[in-house]
């Protein structure tokens, strides 16, 4: 029989560790598979720093709010354990790909070590230390790279600050760490420095089960890139090199680190690749996205706000909601643009006739970016005008969370302006090999428009995308279709962003991806989203032709 803790059904053991076992779990409230952690609480007697390292990943855990870092939800305790429940990671660990496969390919790691980079810009800006990186604690969900376990993490008042407890693993830490001397958070920059050398070839750059033997080979040892195992672009080869400089002093910093430009390869989707993944619209901020609901958030916010009459606090929150609503919809855009990009595979050029499912990519998801910063232009206007004499607008104004809402969101339309470019050359790029007739007329005028005017050559192309997808699924196996066909209706309904919101995404008091539409849509069968689709596609192309 299953155990039951509160709201949580253990089903089978996922993990096990130094100090306990993971399971995982189900809550019975919302059908959320979760993972959790089960610790003894004898453990903390007969461990205790063990306390301390807990404590410290519940602290780091519940202030990060980042697509690319485990998320932690809550800590339930009984007579004999502690249970740390943790977001559900469908995939396998970094380690156990590398046993797997061995090693990878440089374009493989690389976008793996973009996500790692990621997950860091939280920490780095939170000036926190990992200490503990290493491929066993890197996890995938749905192919993203999640970084996991930070029980030994610290957290410094600056980046420069220096602490001096040796923990982690030693093939992964920093010389400085193994020698007891003080360090900072360049140690993390040479424990991620082993880890990508670890992708590429299979083995560490400086192995040995002693620590002074290993501390000889870091002093003494030069670094090889042996061409035999995977040769490596001389750009990947001096990456590695300036995060595994032996003089903390010489080594590449995180600020460095997080302006590398990833290669250009071939693939229209790779090529754009770079710029989604940096968009700060999945870098939202903790405002707008914590594990609370956004109700909570907001409500909290006002509640701070003594001096303020209730009726005035009331009428923020409302206003603020509609900021939240139209930002939602960049938000869902960027999402599309995601779902395109993985969706993409690679097929032959075609300098004539229609279009091929890769130009169909490249000229779709500058489409999506067109329409987000059209989006950004809605706000605007809502920012800045005094539009709504009942909402009392002007006083919402002066508000701290007008002035929060506003400081973010013009930081990321600044980010969004710079990023379309990319898209819009890659679709230009297409379209500049393409024979002239009437779809790259209209496509090349719908390019050179500072506004997104052509809905119907959207829709249609949307159309023409969606009906090559499905006759590509027929090779997917069957989870995977199924999230083809949530995100194939999705991406349809972008076509008609304010209808589908107003029907299905009214709802800003909780988490974007927890509104019960896309709670709904998981859950359907693969006929039942079948027919969806065959009914939203029936529809468009009558507005199509109209």
């Amino acid at each position: 029989m299953s155990k039951v803790i509160e709201n949580y059904v253990l089903q089978d053991v996922i993990g096990s560790g130094q100090y306990g076992k993971v399971y995982r779990a189900k809550n019975m409230k919302n059908d959320q598979i979760v993972a959790i952690k089960v610790v003894k609480l004898e453990k903390f007697r007969e461990v205790p720093k063990l306390h301390e390292f807990t404590i410290n990943e519940i602290q780091t855990l519940s202030k990060i709010d980042n697509q690319n870092i485990v998320k932690f939800i809550e800590m339930l305790k009984t007579q004999n354990n502690m249970y740390l429940i943790y977001d559900f990671c469908n995939g396998d660990t970094l380690e156990a790909l590398l046993q797997k496969r061995k090693f990878l390919t440089e374009p493989e790691t690389m976008k793996i070590f973009a996500q790692i980079l990621n997950a860091f810009r939280s920490l780095v800006r939170e000036n926190i230390l990992h200490r503990d990186l290493k491929p066993s604690n890197i996890l995938f969900h749905d192919q993203i790279v999640k970084v996991a376990d930070f029980g030994f993490c610290k957290s410094l008042l600056h980046n420069n600050d220096l602490t001096q407890t040796m923990v982690g693993s030693p093939i992964y830490m920093a010389p400085e760490v193994l020698k007891g001397c003080s360090y900072n958070c360049k140690a993390d920059v040479w424990s991620l420095g082993v880890v990508l050398y670890e992708c590429l070839f299979g083995f560490c750059p400086f192995e040995d089960k002693s620590i002074a033997r290993l501390i000889m080979q870091i002093d003494n040892k030069e670094i090889t890139f042996p061409k035999h195992v995977n040769q490596l672009s001389r750009k990947c080869e001096e990456l590695i090199r300036s995060m595994l400089q032996v003089d903390p002093r010489k080594r590449v910093d995180w600020q460095q680190l997080m302006q590398i430009t990833f290669y250009e390869e071939p693939s229209v989707a790779k090529q754009i690749t770079c710029s989604a993944n940096t968009n700060p619209i999945q870098n939202l901020p903790q405002m707008l996205k914590k594990q609370a609901s956004t109700n909570q958030v907001l409500q909290d916010r006002t509640n701070m706000t003594n001096n303020q009459p209730q009726q005035q606090q009331q009428q923020d929150f409302q206003n603020l909601r509609v900021l939240l609503r139209e930002r939602s919809k960049i938000i869902f855009l960027a999402q599309m643009v995601s779902f395109l990009l993985e969706q993409n595979t690679v097929s032959a050029v075609q300098l004539h006739g229609s279009l091929s499912f890769s130009q169909k990519t490249a000229i779709i998801a500058y489409f999506l970016m067109k329409l987000a910063q059209n989006q950004t232009e809605v706000i605007k206007k809502q920012l800045d005008q005094d539009h709504r004499r009942e909402s009392r607008w002007e006083e919402f104004q002066g508000s701290n969370e007008y002035k929060q809402f506003n400081s973010t969101f013009q930081r990321e339309s600044e980010q969004l302006l710079m990023n379309i470019e990319s898209f819009k050359n890659e679709a230009q790029k297409v379209i500049r090999h393409m024979q002239q007739n009437d779809l790259t007329t209209q496509i090349r005028n719908e390019l050179m428009s500072p506004q997104f005017n052509n809905l119907k050559l959207y829709t249609s192309l949307l159309i023409s995308y969606i009906e090559e997808s499905r006759e590509r699924q027929v090779n997917l196996t069957e989870d995977l279709q199924q999230k083809l066909l949530v995100g194939l209706i999705d991406l349809l309904e972008t076509s008609q962003l304010n209808e589908f919101f107003d029907k299905n995404l009214s709802d800003v008091n909780i988490r974007f991806n927890d509104q019960r539409y896309f709670e709904q849509m998981r859950k359907m069968p693969k006929e039942t989203l079948t027919d969806i689709l065959n009914q939203r596609l029936v529809n468009a192309k009558i507005k199509c032709a109209k």
